[in-house]
């Protein structure tokens, strides 16, 4: 009994050295530090509110991963947004396309070759509006997440965890508790 309680003891003791310091040096080598929380399209650090505009200045200065995920997530936005207008007109080509040869053929069956060829390349035309569509949701969600989250990037780049994790003991109903709050 008395190894367990003795293990048990250096085990709470040892805690404190997995533990990360608050007061760490920034490693970014930042002019001003603390964790960076986001709501809605306001940003906030140490209790001052950054809009959107100060916060991308923000991290250009400060925190080149974080800026570089948000860049990448730009462009993956833009880029999706770019398929998806694409992909729609190029599928209202194709749906036109089909249109006019379906009706040159029903105005004149087997006269017209050029109908179904212009009917078949209206359809293909239309399956690759569609793929392109189709292909603007990934970008467009994936663009979306790094934009939105590279106050995360920074957060985790500086070492800065918004919750802090505390661990201690406080007496309980019979006796003492090792409690962990997060």
């Amino acid at each position: 009994m008395k190894r367990i309680i003795l293990f048990i003891s250096i085990a709470l003791c040892s805690l404190s050295l997995f533990a990360k310091d608050e007061e760490a040096v920034n490693p970014q080598g930042n002019t001003q530090s603390g964790v960076i929380t986001k709501t809605d399209d306001c940003y906030v650090l140490n209790g001052k509110t950054m809009t959107k505009d100060e916060y991308l200045a923000f991290i250009k200065q400060n925190c080149v991963v974080a800026w570089e995920s948000y860049q990448k997530g730009q462009r993956l936005w833009k880029a999706g947004w770019g398929l998806l207008g694409a992909g729609i007109g190029t599928s209202i080509i194709g749906i036109t396309l089909m249109c006019v040869g379906d009706n040159q053929y029903v105005a004149s069956p087997g006269a017209n070759p050029a109908a179904e060829g212009m009917f078949l390349g209206g359809a293909l035309t239309l399956g690759l509006g569609a793929g392109m569509m189709a292909g603007s949701i990934p970008c467009l969600i994936v663009g979306g997440i790094k934009r939105n989250n590279s106050h995360e990037v920074y957060n985790e780049v500086n070492g800065l965890d918004e919750t802090a994790v505390t661990f201690g003991i406080r007496p309980a109903q019979n006796g003492l508790a090792v409690v962990m709050n997060f």
